[in-house]
């Protein structure tokens, strides 16, 4: 009875050790085949990742073109003012008044690249002057009398301020 109760588990056992074996191949078949997909979905991110890559190094060499095109242009401008501005002729009153040549060199400077090359305009250089401010008669002291019928200033230390630290909110006067 033994001999059939060994001969019993030793089939048992194989046939565990069977299933098993039969249990990861199918695992492994379908790891195989999980495996075999991510790697064709990353094939296909990285030729998307490169496509991008390459239209974002295209847009950055056209960009950075159209920008040392800008720069050169702007330093040859400035090479010309540069050039222009020690070729004019000088004069002793030169340092007193600015001649016609080297202002329509200096309103080109200052206007950079764009369609105003310094030509003078139509307006006159000088501005208006401002209007006087209009007096309120003579300064008679701190400023607590009004002048001529006039409000007077709040002392100091009246006035409806805050002191320093102090929230607005809390004075109802502000």
């Amino acid at each position: 009875m033994t001999i059939k109760l060994t001969i019993a588990a030793v089939i048992l056992a194989l046939a565990a050790a069977l299933g098993i074996a039969i249990y990861q191949w199918g695992g492994s078949a379908e790891r195989t085949e999980t495996l075999t997909d991510t790697v064709k979905a990353n094939t296909k991110a990285e030729k998307k990742q490169k496509a991008k890559t390459r239209t974002d190094l295209a847009r950055a060499a056209h960009t950075g073109a159209a920008r040392e095109q800008d720069r050169a242009a702007l330093d040859a401008l400035f090479q010309r003012l540069d050039k222009e501005a020690n070729d004019a002729p000088t004069a002793a009153h030169d340092s007193y008044v600015l001649p016609d040549d080297r202002l329509r060199i200096w309103r080109a400077a200052n206007a950079g690249p764009g369609p105003d090359r310094g030509e003078p305009s139509s307006e006159s250089d000088r501005a208006a002057s401002a209007p006087a401010a209009a007096g309120h008669g003579g300064d008679s002291g701190a400023g607590v009398q009004p002048p001529r019928g006039g409000e007077g200033v709040s002392q100091p230390g009246l006035a409806d301020v805050p002191p320093v630290g102090a929230s607005a909110d809390a004075d109802s006067g502000v």
